[in-house]
Protein backbone atom coordinates (compact mmCIF):
# COMPACT_ATOMS: atom_id res chain seq x y z
CA UNK A 1 0.00 0.00 0.00
CA UNK A 2 1.53 3.31 -0.76
CA UNK A 3 0.63 6.22 1.42
CA UNK A 4 0.43 10.24 1.05
CA UNK A 5 4.74 10.13 1.23
CA UNK A 6 4.93 8.04 -1.96
CA UNK A 7 6.66 5.25 -0.53
CA UNK A 8 5.84 0.91 -0.07
CA UNK A 9 4.77 0.70 3.40
CA UNK A 10 3.29 -1.76 5.81
CA UNK A 11 2.04 -2.09 9.08
CA UNK A 12 4.22 -5.17 10.67
CA UNK A 13 2.19 -4.65 14.17
CA UNK A 14 -0.97 -5.64 12.51
CA UNK A 15 0.22 -9.70 12.32
CA UNK A 16 -0.40 -9.84 16.48
CA UNK A 17 -4.21 -10.42 17.44
CA UNK A 18 -6.41 -7.52 18.88
CA UNK A 19 -8.34 -10.11 20.75
CA UNK A 20 -6.00 -10.09 24.32
CA UNK A 21 -6.47 -6.64 24.51
CA UNK A 22 -9.40 -5.51 24.57
CA UNK A 23 -10.06 -2.52 27.29
CA UNK A 24 -11.90 -3.62 30.69
CA UNK A 25 -12.09 0.02 32.25
CA UNK A 26 -14.80 2.02 30.93
CA UNK A 27 -14.43 4.72 27.83
CA UNK A 28 -15.02 7.85 27.77
CA UNK A 29 -16.26 9.07 24.38
CA UNK A 30 -14.62 12.59 22.99
CA UNK A 31 -13.78 14.18 20.04
CA UNK A 32 -11.45 16.87 19.76
CA UNK A 33 -8.16 16.91 17.72
CA UNK A 34 -5.03 15.75 19.11
CA UNK A 35 -1.28 16.17 17.61
CA UNK A 36 -0.70 12.31 16.29
CA UNK A 37 3.62 11.49 15.87
CA UNK A 38 4.74 8.12 14.83
CA UNK A 39 7.26 6.40 16.72
CA UNK A 40 9.14 2.98 15.56
CA UNK A 41 10.00 -0.06 18.15
CA UNK A 42 12.93 2.32 20.03
CA UNK A 43 10.58 5.22 19.87
CA UNK A 44 12.56 7.11 17.68
CA UNK A 45 9.75 9.47 16.05
CA UNK A 46 9.54 9.30 11.98
CA UNK A 47 9.89 13.15 12.02
CA UNK A 48 6.15 13.28 10.79
CA UNK A 49 3.57 14.55 12.33
CA UNK A 50 0.00 15.19 11.89
CA UNK A 51 -3.55 16.32 13.15
CA UNK A 52 -6.15 13.19 14.34
CA UNK A 53 -8.93 13.13 16.14
CA UNK A 54 -9.35 11.29 19.54
CA UNK A 55 -12.73 9.57 19.70
CA UNK A 56 -12.29 7.85 22.99
CA UNK A 57 -9.99 6.79 25.74
CA UNK A 58 -9.79 4.96 28.95
CA UNK A 59 -6.83 4.51 31.36
CA UNK A 60 -5.04 2.49 29.40
CA UNK A 61 -6.28 2.69 25.92
CA UNK A 62 -7.40 5.38 23.07
CA UNK A 63 -8.86 5.13 19.58
CA UNK A 64 -8.05 7.90 16.81
CA UNK A 65 -9.62 8.88 13.62
CA UNK A 66 -7.49 9.61 11.10
CA UNK A 67 -6.16 10.27 7.26
CA UNK A 68 -2.45 9.46 6.98
CA UNK A 69 -1.58 5.70 7.03
CA UNK A 70 0.70 4.79 10.09
CA UNK A 71 2.77 1.69 9.84
CA UNK A 72 4.79 2.46 12.70
CA UNK A 73 3.86 0.35 16.10
CA UNK A 74 3.69 3.23 18.56
CA UNK A 75 2.26 6.93 18.35
CA UNK A 76 2.59 9.88 20.75
CA UNK A 77 -0.09 11.67 21.38
CA UNK A 78 -0.51 15.37 22.18
CA UNK A 79 -3.09 17.61 23.16
CA UNK A 80 -3.46 21.41 25.32
CA UNK A 81 -7.11 20.86 27.81
CA UNK A 82 -7.27 23.40 30.91
CA UNK A 83 -4.16 25.12 30.56
CA UNK A 84 -2.05 21.67 30.69
CA UNK A 85 -0.45 19.94 27.41
CA UNK A 86 -1.43 16.23 27.83
CA UNK A 87 0.89 13.84 25.82
CA UNK A 88 0.51 10.32 25.86
CA UNK A 89 2.92 6.99 23.96
CA UNK A 90 0.02 4.65 22.47
CA UNK A 91 1.15 0.91 20.95
CA UNK A 92 -1.37 0.28 18.18
CA UNK A 93 -3.03 -2.74 18.25
CA UNK A 94 -6.06 -2.34 15.69
CA UNK A 95 -6.50 -0.32 12.62
CA UNK A 96 -9.89 -0.37 10.03
CA UNK A 97 -9.92 1.85 6.92
CA UNK A 98 -13.77 3.68 7.00
CA UNK A 99 -13.55 5.14 3.89
CA UNK A 100 -10.69 6.80 1.19
CA UNK A 101 -7.64 7.85 2.94
CA UNK A 102 -9.64 7.57 6.64
CA UNK A 103 -8.53 5.18 9.43
CA UNK A 104 -9.68 4.55 12.90
CA UNK A 105 -6.20 3.07 14.82
CA UNK A 106 -6.87 2.03 18.29
CA UNK A 107 -4.22 1.06 21.34
CA UNK A 108 -2.60 0.30 24.51
CA UNK A 109 -1.88 3.53 26.18
CA UNK A 110 1.86 2.50 27.80
CA UNK A 111 2.59 6.22 28.81
CA UNK A 112 0.41 9.47 29.88
CA UNK A 113 2.15 13.10 31.13
CA UNK A 114 0.52 16.23 31.72
CA UNK A 115 2.69 19.62 32.46
CA UNK A 116 0.79 22.90 33.31
CA UNK A 117 1.13 26.04 30.78
CA UNK A 118 2.65 28.87 32.42
CA UNK A 119 -0.30 31.26 32.94
CA UNK A 120 1.42 33.97 30.78
CA UNK A 121 1.06 32.10 27.80
CA UNK A 122 -2.46 30.43 28.19
CA UNK A 123 -5.10 32.50 25.77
Amino acid sequence: MQNSRGSQRKAEWMNRSAEMDKRSESRIDVAFDIRVTPLDHQMVSTDFSFTARLLNYSATGACIQHRELIVEPFVQIEWQAKHKVHKGIVRLKWCRATGNKCYLTGGRVVSMESFEIPEELCM
